[in-house]
């Protein structure tokens, strides 16, 4: 009895191991091994993560210029000041337990995408206790430490939440109305800074927008 429970209790932690990690770390990482073809298995694996999930998203647009200078020390300056907006960003979807979906640096500017929602970052009040205190945090952090203005669009609504793309090149993403909305209200001429409008119709929302700031 007592060596049939030693043998049975690693198997035991295995499982409760596996349950918490489900948690937290997105399906198609937690690798199925049963039988099957590999790319029917990732063809599976991406139809069990799809989900449709309610996401509050956040489109941060820093007003800094990235176009390069050719100057070594200008453009040093730029690199250490997009290194300390990461470091910003992270910080502060680290202290209310979002994701930081994507860092990008194109013709438009420097646009950074924030959620929360999606697996391992729900919670029961997620956007007055998560989504709009971090928008505040992180805007009052870019203007007081980096001394730079940023305008943050947000919303609140269904999204799909799951794998875009092939089995040999995919990637996790969010998709949908609320997410093209929040874009384009971080690049609105009404946003002063930031500007939150929710897509759930419900009785105690009197407006749709739930904050401009």
């Amino acid at each position: 009895g007592a060596i049939e429970s030693v043998l049975t209790c690693p198997l035991q932690n295995a499982a409760n191991l596996r349950q918490q990690m489900e948690l937290y770390v997105h399906p198609s990482a937690l690798q199925d091994r049963g039988d099957g073809s590999k790319k029917r298995r990732g063809r599976n694996q991406a139809l069990a993560s799809a989900e449709l999930r309610r996401v509050f998203t956040m489109f941060v647009k820093p007003d800094v210029d990235p176009t390069l200078s050719l100057d070594k020390e200008k453009d040093a300056a730029l690199f250490a000041l997009l290194n300390d907006i990461m470091n910003i960003t992270q910080s502060v979807v680290k202290r209310f337990k979002g994701h930081l979906r994507q860092f990008i640096i194109d013709d438009k500017g420097v646009v950074l995408i924030l959620s929360w929602g999606q697996r391992g970052a729900t919670y029961p009040h997620l956007v007055a206790e998560k989504g709009l205190p971090a928008a505040i945090a992180l805007q009052n952090a870019f203007r007081f430490d980096l001394n730079i203005e940023s305008r943050i669009g947000a919303t609140v609504g269904p999204t799909y939440c799951g794998v875009l793309g092939g089995n040999n090149r995919h990637e996790f993403t969010i998709l949908g109305s609320s997410v093209n909305l929040a874009a384009r209200l971080a690049c609105s001429h009404i946003n002063e800074g930031i500007l939150v409008r929710s897509e759930e119709h419900t009785s105690e929302l009197q407006s749709p927008y739930v904050i401009s700031y």
